[in-house]
Order: C-alpha cells, then sequence, then structure tokens
C-alpha cells in the first residue's frame, strides 16, 4: 500500500467516525441529532404563532442540557413546581 493510498484510508475513516457520532456543529455550538430536530421543532412552533426564531448558542445549549439532566435525575414536577422548574439539587435556586 502506498503512502497515498494510507492517507486515503485514514481520512475516510476519520470521516465515517465523525459522522457516525451524528454530533454537529453550528456556530460552535455541538447538537446531536435529536437536539437538532428538537431545536427545528421549537423554531416551527415559534413561526406558526408568530414568534421569533430562537437563536443558537453556546449558552443557551449549555443551559437546556443541564435543566434536561435536571428533570430526568431529580424530577421536579410535584404540586408546588413543574417541567419548568430546577430541583434544589444544583448551582441555582430551587422550586
Amino acid at each position: 500500500m502506498t503512502i497515498s493510498k494510507k492517507y486515503f484510508f485514514l481520512i475516510l475513516l476519520s470521516g465515517i467516525v465523525f459522522i457516525s457520532t451524528s454530533f454537529y456543529l453550528i456556530d460552535n455550538v455541538s447538537l446531536s441529532q435529536e437536539e437538532l430536530e428538537l431545536y427545528d421543532m421549537i423554531n416551527s412552533y415559534r413561526k406558526k404563532n408568530g414568534l421569533h426564531k430562537v437563536e443558537l448558542s453556546k449558552s443557551l445549549t449549555y443551559v437546556a442540557k443541564i435543566h434536561a439532566k435536571d428533570l430526568e435525575e431529580n424530577d421536579p414536577n410535584n404540586k408546588r413546581c413543574n417541567m419548568h422548574s430546577w430541583s434544589e439539587n444544583g448551582k441555582w435556586e430551587g422550586c
């Protein structure tokens, strides 16, 4: 195998690995395929209701991921709180 073929296969393998992770980099924000679909659904809903598009940002994506993890792990949804609430188990004020 010549050096050029080795580089070709290395580049091909790198591309396959990158694609298989299913993460997208948009404006330096890494999103999975599911997160990207959710983002598109949210903006579609907002457009139907005459609202402005939500722009992607590192900080918004970070907070959304932390909030989803908090909901999954701590479930603050009770009589006093709801799915918009944060639990008391973090660096924030909980419901």
